[in-house]
């Protein structure tokens, strides 16, 4: 069998989704989130316009990226959860599905075929050698790339969507990658406060809305469920206990910031 063919009964069987115009992307999410949050010349179409109008009127906008988050944890869940009363819809990951691919695209707002990054490791042109972009260093020999001369904006070289934000911007990130060269790119001088917990998180998150004097957006990251598949495997139950411990600590949040009446969406996506 060709590999063209064994593609083609892979999406009529279900077992791989075939991308098309019509349907809502990560890539339409993040643009109708910067469109929200002041980006004015950025690409749009129907969706992106639809999400940007729920999310402009909102004083204080959370963008949570919470890692390897598939709907079939969603479905999981209790049905009073927080997450799952508020699912809206299904939406596509960026191809190829891995992390450096949707964290490049949640920071450019770029599909990856434009920003760049394909994969864990991409190949850079200057080297001619593939590059490992979250550990920021050549992948055949793991020599740092700062060491070999290379400048970050090689590796991604488009420029990032929040210092182009209209609004107080901050990022919520694990203290572990708090100084790493993706965050500071990702960041570009915009605060970053580090967390340990989810709880943690959420109070930050309270606290920083609760005190900014006008309009803030905020990028909350968190590398569950993901990172205890990669530890434990996809099947073990630690990785739904880390999503309902997200669960609740958004849902925490929510109910902080409405007991001192703030208006905040939460955008919470994989």
């Amino acid at each position: 069998m060709s590999e063209l063919q064994r593609l083609i009964d892979g999406f009529d069987a279900g077992e791989l989704v075939r991308p098309f115009a019509g349907s809502t992307s990560l890539v339409d999410l993040v643009r109708a989130t910067a469109k929200a949050c002041g980006v004015h010349d950025i690409p749009m179409n129907d969706s992106t316009r639809a999400i940007a109008d729920h999310l402009k009127r909102a004083e204080h906008i959370v963008f949570v990226l919470a890692d390897g988050l598939g709907i079939q944890f969603i479905d999981q869940l209790p049905r009073g959860s927080w997450l799952r009363r508020h699912t809206r819809r299904t939406i596509l990951a960026p191809y190829p599905p891995t992390t450096p691919v949707a964290l490049t695209t949640v920071a450019t707002g770029e599909y990856p075929a434009c920003h760049a990054v394909s994969g864990w490791w991409t190949h850079l042109p200057s080297l001619n050698a593939p590059v490992t972009v979250f550990h920021n260093s050549r992948a055949t020999d793991d020599a740092s790339l700062d060491a070999l001369g290379v400048p970050f904006n090689e590796v991604c070289p488009r420029a990032p969507l929040m210092p182009r934000m209209q609004r107080d911007v901050a990022l919520v990130m694990p203290s572990n990658v708090l100084e790493t060269p993706f965050t500071r790119y990702m960041s570009s001088g915009k605060p970053c406060l580090g967390y340990g917990r989810h709880a943690e998180a959420a109070a930050k998150i309270e606290e920083r809305i609760t005190q900014a004097p006008g309009p803030t957006y905020t990028y909350w990251y968190t590398p569950y469920p993901d990172a205890i598949a990669h530890d434990h495997g996809t099947h073990d139950e630690r990785e739904m206990g880390s999503v309902e411990d997200l669960d609740d600590a958004i849902g925490t949040l929510v109910g902080l910031l409405r007991e001192r009446d703030v208006v905040a969406r939460i955008v919470v996506t994989a």
